[in-house]
């Protein structure tokens, strides 16, 4: 009887704990904002913005407003400084400002309408971007980035010092360093490749940064058609190369 007796009392305990747990993770009303619920938590006059994730896990903000981009969250500070977030909470950019842009084409497809990039203003004058999806960092190359454009092929072209050079999305070391004046990209039906005007040479490249042919923009440009145009950044589609 006394072995029933401790038995049943560990059972209540345990029940009782488990009731508690339970309670203590509940998701109280709120709005819906991301993956999230965001919640206003009043103390003594004083509202907080608490973000709950779908197991009732609460997490405390210092926000004075937060927002729902439709892919990314965006948390504003007192300062007027903004936080960028994933739609689970995450912050990955801290920024002065932003814009959301569409990516350039990296093909001859017509681009997604959600094939979208944050371009993040940065107070040192630094420009980031992180494409939807993944909302990863694409330009990690040493050194203050003066543009990002963002192609929905997986590849990049960024700007330092004037110059433009290209990168691989997927990795940090550029396929061809910040020494263009002018750069583009230029597409057949089975390949891409990437026209560059630099110091040492005038012509086409492939994927990997090696040399592919010898040949001006303007011949380029004569026998394709313009997919996109920035400046001294454009995108072409050509038959042959």
């Amino acid at each position: 009887m006394i072995i029933a007796a401790v038995a049943i009392a560990m059972c209540v305990a345990v029940c009782s704990c488990n009731s508690v747990k339970k309670e203590e993770k509940k998701v109280p009303e709120g709005q819906k904002i991301g993956q999230l619920t965001l919640v206003e938590e009043k103390d003594t006059g004083v509202v907080t913005l608490v973000l709950y994730d779908k197991d009732g896990y609460r997490s405390v903000t210092d926000f004075t407003k937060i927002e729902d981009r439709k892919g990314f969250l965006v948390g504003y500070q007192k300062d007027g400084s903004k936080a960028l977030m994933t739609p689970l909470g995450r912050t990955f950019c801290r920024c002065d400002s932003f814009e959301v842009k569409q990516q350039y084409a990296g093909s001859t497809k017509p681009v997604a309408d959600s094939a979208k990039y944050v371009r993040a203003f940065l107070p040192t004058g630094n420009i980031l971007a992180y494409p939807f999806g993944n909302l990863r960092n694409v330009a990690q190359v040493e050194g203050l980035k003066e543009n990002v454009l963002v192609l929905d092929n997986g590849f990049s072209f960024y700007k330092q010092k004037g110059k433009w050079g290209i990168i691989n999305n997927a990795t940090e070391e550029p396929v061809l360093g910040a020494v263009c004046s002018s750069v583009g990209i230029i597409v057949t039906p089975s390949t891409t490749y990437f026209w560059v005007n630099s110091p040492d040479y005038v012509g086409l490249i492939d994927e990997q940064g090696e040399a592919v042919k010898n040949v001006s923009a303007a011949a380029l440009k004569r026998q394709g058609t313009k997919l996109w145009d920035e400046g001294a950044v454009f995108g072409y589609a050509v038959n042959a190369i």
